[in-house]
């Protein structure tokens, strides 16, 4: 197998003048049909792509939450949850932490 073909699809590393990227971007608007796609269709995709921050230190877990986008949260933590749930709790967001708590995704 060539390195080529285990690498993500460039477009789905590409970033927006504010670092988000494509996942981001559907996670924000709550596009939970393309985020399926984004994260179960390409296998190549890795915990680190999906835990990427935009500028703000925002990976998209807490873009979905700050934007009330409960089924996108859900999605997101279908994978990697321990490692999301780390980060979120890390960047001191204790209001999205507080919404976790309130919707029983943590304790």
């Amino acid at each position: 197998m060539q390195t080529s073909e285990l690498r993500p699809p460039i477009w789905l590393l590409n970033r927006d003048e504010k670092g988000k990227t494509p996942l981001c971007k559907t996670t924000e608007y709550g596009r939970e049909d393309n985020m399926r796609l984004f994260i179960e269709h390409d296998e190549r995709i890795t915990r680190d792509q999906l835990m990427l921050a935009d500028n703000d230190g925002m990976i998209p877990l807490m873009i979905a939450a700050k934007n009330g986008h409960v089924n996108a949260m859900k999605i997101l933590l279908e994978h990697y949850p321990d490692e999301q749930i780390s980060f979120v709790a890390a960047s001191k967001c204790t209001d999205l932490f507080e919404k976790f708590k309130e919707l029983n995704i943590v304790s």
